[in-house]
């Protein structure tokens, strides 16, 4: 997995920082103890080449959004392999609602 940052490493700012800040960092130290690291990345190819290589265990992978910022977060394991993963998209919902882009999908 290439183009990865820790998720611990993630700059937060805004009005709730500290509090944002001591939830990931709570969320970080829990699953470290477990053995796993947390990582995000951008690069959706990656994610689709995880999922294909998980594809006899794991839920199908939906397309990227067109025209979103899209994400994914990975759990990886001490050995490097990437056991569990969750994508994001930011969407922009200043012109429309939430519920407007759901409704027709955009």
């Amino acid at each position: 997995m290439t183009g990865r940052a820790l998720v611990e490493t993630l700059a937060i700012t805004g009005p709730h920082a500290a509090m944002l800040r001591a939830a990931r960092d709570a969320l970080c130290a829990d699953t470290l103890a477990l053995g796993l690291t947390l990582v995000v990345s951008e690069d959706w190819r990656e994610l689709e080449e995880v999922n294909r290589a998980n594809v006899a265990t794991w839920l199908p992978l939906m397309h990227q959004p067109n025209g979103e910022d899209a994400f994914w977060l990975a759990a990886v394991d001490r050995d490097g392999a990437v056991v569990s993963t969750h994508g994001g998209v930011l969407m922009d919902c200043s012109g429309r609602s939430f519920g407007e882009r759901l409704s027709d999908l955009s």
